[in-house]
């Protein structure tokens, strides 16, 4: 229903800007949130967003690395046997 709405809106106005791909919940909390806040709040998740993203692959490249240690502990505990 929310969508179709957007999109109608859309169709009638042709110099309109086009509009994201965005979930209700977040044109909800865009649309209550004053113009300077909605920077400050989209850029405050994008920098929360790329902290993940650094930790996945700190945590990723961890991983690979245990996967690596652990091999070659098997290598070493076979060719011991």
């Amino acid at each position: 229903m929310f969508k179709s709405a957007l999109s109608a809106g859309h169709r009638d106005n042709s110099n309109s800007e086009s509009i994201p791909n965005l979930n209700y919940t977040q044109v909800i909390i865009l649309l209550g949130v004053p113009g300077e806040r909605k920077l400050f709040k989209i850029a405050s998740e994008r920098d929360e967003l790329r902290k993940q993203k650094s930790s996945i692959k700190t945590l990723q490249g961890k991983l690979e690395a245990d996967k690596e240690g652990e091999a070659v502990s098997r290598r070493v505990y076979a060719n011991n046997r």
